[in-house]
């Protein structure tokens, strides 16, 4: 049907209108694309240097527990030797006391043998000869007495000399000790407070990431820009390309998960034993796509956890909904599909970038990482090792191996 000439018109700058409107708004979006980024790279910036500075007050931290606990060792060290040396004055001093007796006794009977008159000792003895061999050996025994008596005090006096060093030296030690405990401390709050610090950071340039992709979203949206890759391969290459990790990794990583995608999961959520949180993300996933969440198939539960992985990168539906606006951003389909194959590996390859695959060096731990979530598996020295190298040996060998 023809439009009369006035509805021409009028058609016309509606048209002209909308076309205005629309520049604008892609104008706006632009705009704030550019100073969300700004604000990234700030945020970025700070978020390195409060981690700079948590690292450094961690090093000191631990410096400071090792100087602590060699304080404490010596302080034990100490206690020992002086136990020790109380016990070598407790044994001095019963010996001192013995010998002054010794001498004592000595020196009573030197002088009772001195007050005799010799014509009395002599009768008394068996002659001159024994008197005086009598008294030299009762001079000998008492000078001897008085040696032992000299160095047994001279002995005491060192060991206490000795004893008052390590009192004093203790006193000192006690003193460092809570010098460095009290910078123990206040490094302990340091570091509490740097960390939080860190948090805030990251959490605030994770909201200006999540913004980011937004506006970008809404820009690809609007400039009716979306990728849909024929392949799996190809998928690999479009998101490789937009995260700058390695094309052969991913498709290492699709291997292992879902065999490429051949197979994606074999239970519906009720079999999959999915955590509560993950079964009410799931249900709101599907209907946002327009899914009877009861018929989609999922990962099943292995034996000894949860399932409800999703599609060919295998998502948990609470860890799909930190990364569905960068996958919307990259891929413009909004919302994102975790079933849909360009998603999927999308999100597959955001997840690694972020676990640090976009460099080589950091593929086997992002690929342990994507399989157990952290260190704290207890899996994670044995089979996500076995993981990891299972898949960068499908990265580096699908292509002879799947010809």
């Amino acid at each position: 049907m023809l439009l009369s000439a006035a509805a021409c018109s009028v058609a016309f700058v509606v048209g002209s209108v909308l076309s205005v409107h629309a520049a604008v708004s892609e104008k706006d979006l632009q705009s704030s694309a550019k100073k969300i980024e700004k604000k990234i790279s700030k945020e970025t910036k700070k978020l390195k240097e409060a981690q700079g500075t948590l690292s450094q007050v961690q090093r000191s931290l631990s410096v400071t527990a090792q100087r602590v606990s060699r304080t404490e060792d010596q302080l034990e060290r100490i206690a020992a030797e002086m136990t020790q040396r109380e016990k070598t004055i407790s044994d001095l001093t019963k010996q001192l006391t013995f010998q002054k007796s010794v001498l004592k006794s000595t020196m009573r009977e030197l002088y009772l043998m001195e007050r005799e008159s010799a014509v009395t000792r002599l009768f008394a003895q068996k002659g001159q000869h024994f008197l005086a061999t009598d008294y030299d050996r009762m001079r000998t025994l008492r000078n001897r007495v008085i040696d032992e008596v000299r160095k047994i005090e001279k002995l005491k006096a060192q060991v206490e000399a000795a004893r008052a060093e390590l009192a004093d030296k203790k006193e000192k030690q006690k003193a460092l000790l809570d010098q460095q405990r009290q910078e123990q401390r206040a490094l302990a709050v340091t570091r509490n407070e740097v960390a939080q610090e860190v948090q805030r950071r990251a959490a605030t340039l994770a909201e200006l990431k999540n913004e980011l992709a937004a506006v970008r979203s809404k820009l690809t949206s609007l400039l009716g820009k979306k990728i849909n890759a024929g392949d799996i391969v190809e998928a690999a290459k479009i998101a490789s390309k937009a995260t700058g990790v390695r094309k052969d990794f991913i498709l290492g990583e699709l291997v292992v998960e879902t065999n490429l995608g051949s197979y994606t999961g074999g239970c519906t959520y009720k079999k999959a034993n999915m955590t509560t949180a993950n079964k009410n993300v799931f249900k709101t996933l599907a209907k946002e796509l327009g899914y009877n969440y009861k018929k989609l198939k999922v990962s099943c539960a292995p034996g000894y956890g949860h399932g409800g992985a999703m599609g060919v990168a295998q998502f948990m539906p609470t860890t799909w909904l930190g990364y569905k606006s960068r996958i919307a951003a990259a891929t413009g389909h909004t919302p994102p599909d975790p079933w849909n194959l360009t998603d999927g590996v999308m999100g597959m390859a955001f997840y690694l970038k972020n676990k640090g695959a976009d460099r080589k060096k950091g593929e086997f731990e992002a690929a342990k990482r994507y399989y157990c979530g952290s260190p704290a598996s207890r899996y994670w020295n044995t089979k996500c090792n076995d993981y990891a190298r299972k898949v960068l040996y499908w990265a580096d060998n699908y292509e002879r191996l799947l010809k």
